[in-house]
């Protein structure tokens, strides 16, 4: 049986994470603590093989890929179809500021979060049928390989949502944590979950 094998991280912690800012397809800085995060993932992952190393086109993601891809040396694609929900002019607005400077937005945005196409921007809808195409592009262009992807928390949520026919309507029961460890298996027309949320390599963070 032909595996394929995906193991997907997320970027580092950035400053509109710790801030609780609107984080689409605009680019943040990395913090400290975020490039910390990435040299344990980093050293996590570095006896692991990989055939190529997709990555999202954000300078957050591409930082990421960078750093874990010093110990394996591989070409680093990029692809704009493994960006962040593009959240118009919502990026960079804390949930406080998008009430109170775009409260018919807000209104509109609460009543059918869903198929709501955010000004500029991206409907969920239309987010989630993004990375569906994408991973299963994947797979169907790297069959057989062991693929590193780096992307983004909305990528990945979506992505666990199609694998178990989760309803987008539904609120989220699992972790899309920074530079935690996620592995999927793609054979016989199948998805399978190996590994989700696996952070055992950031324990060290916690006791500084």
């Amino acid at each position: 049986m032909l595996k394929t094998k995906l193991t997907i991280v997320r970027h580092g912690e950035t400053e509109w994470n710790t801030a609780m800012r609107f984080q689409g397809i605009k680019n943040s800085h990395l913090t400290r603590f975020g490039y910390r995060q990435i040299e344990l993932l980093a050293k996590a992952l570095k006896n692991e093989e990989f055939d190529v190393c997709l990555c999202s086109n954000l300078q957050r993601a591409i930082e990421t890929a960078q750093i874990i891809n010093k110990y394996h040396r591989l070409k680093i694609i990029q692809s704009p179809d493994l960006n962040e929900r593009n959240f118009g002019i919502l990026e960079g607005l804390t949930w406080n500021e998008f009430m109170e400077i775009h409260p018919e937005v807000y209104e509109n945005y609460q009543t059918d979060k869903i198929n709501y196409c955010i000004p500029n921007g991206e409907s969920l809808v239309q987010f989630y049928h993004r990375v569906k195409n994408i991973f299963s592009q994947i797979v169907k262009d790297y069959e057989g390989k062991k693929i590193l992807v780096v992307t983004h928390g909305g990528v990945l949520d979506s992505l666990i949502r199609m694998i178990f026919d989760y309803p987008l309507s539904s609120l989220r029961c699992f972790s899309t944590n920074n530079a935690a460890i996620n592995s999927i298996v793609f054979a016989e027309g199948k998805w399978i979950l190996e590994e989700w949320g696996n952070v055992s390599h950031l324990k060290s963070l916690e006791v500084d």
